[in-house]
């Protein structure tokens, strides 16, 4: 996605793309986009509007709009493996769940009722484990699609600007990263947190991590010019 643009598509590697238009012919500001496994299903957010989903790998698309009829701040979406179960935050405001592939959505509020600074989501390949995490604050997780959501506090007391989160398949292996620090790892669902410093970097200003479905490796990119493979010991 581009800012102030549009949507482009592959479907073999990145050799060749396709321009995609779910809103229509206007250029707009997206902040995020995520797919299913096969790239069958996808989701797109940009950052003052709305949400759309698509069944047929971006020929068409559906306007969603969880919240009601106005425009959101919708910072960051993922998808699970087959496209069923979605999850959405919105800057400032709340995060929203979806369990029929965007056809429904519900609120939830791990941080109590008040509106926090989501930055973040993530949800695993089965769609059962989920993470969210604030500007200035904490990550939460849940264990049971969104049922139940915890606390956690990968860098001990101290709140974070977390950038981005992925979790591998059944939950038990969560990548994560600050904005301007470092990067931090569970291999236990959450339970215990561990730093991790590609090659000795210390802190980086770390923009998105991406981990392989089995947790074993995964990627992190810096505001260097880096790109950090991470291979873990599960």
């Amino acid at each position: 996605g581009i800012t102030g643009g549009r949507l482009w598509i592959s479907t073999n590697g990145g050799a060749n793309w396709t321009e995609t238009r779910p809103a229509g012919d206007n250029n707009l500001n997206w902040r995020s986009v995520s797919s299913d496994d096969d790239g069958s299903n996808l989701i797109a957010s940009y950052s003052v509007g709305l949400l759309y989903t698509s069944a047929n790998g971006g020929a068409n698309w559906t306007e969603r709009t969880p919240a009601g009829a106005g425009a959101k701040a919708w910072y960051s979406v993922c998808s699970n493996g087959d496209g069923s179960v979605l999850i959405a935050c919105v800057y400032n405001a709340r995060l929203w769940l979806s369990t029929n592939s965007g056809a429904n959505w519900t609120e939830q509020t791990p941080g109590g009722a008040s509106n926090l600074l989501w930055g973040i989501v993530a949800v695993d390949s089965i769609g059962q484990h989920l993470m969210a995490g604030c500007t200035g604050g904490r990550l939460y997780l849940s264990h049971d699609c969104g049922a139940n959501w915890a606390e956690t506090q990968p860098g001990g007391a101290a709140n974070f600007n977390w950038i981005s989160c992925r979790i591998s398949s059944g939950g038990a292996v969560i990548l994560v990263a600050v904005q301007i620090g470092q990067l931090y790892y569970t291999i236990d669902g959450g339970t215990t947190w561990y730093t991790l410093q590609p090659a000795g970097t210390g802190s980086q200003t770390w923009y998105s991590v991406a981990l392989a479905l089995d947790g074993a490796a995964g990627f992190a990119a810096a505001s260097t010019g880096r790109l950090w493979g991470i291979y873990l010991t599960l």
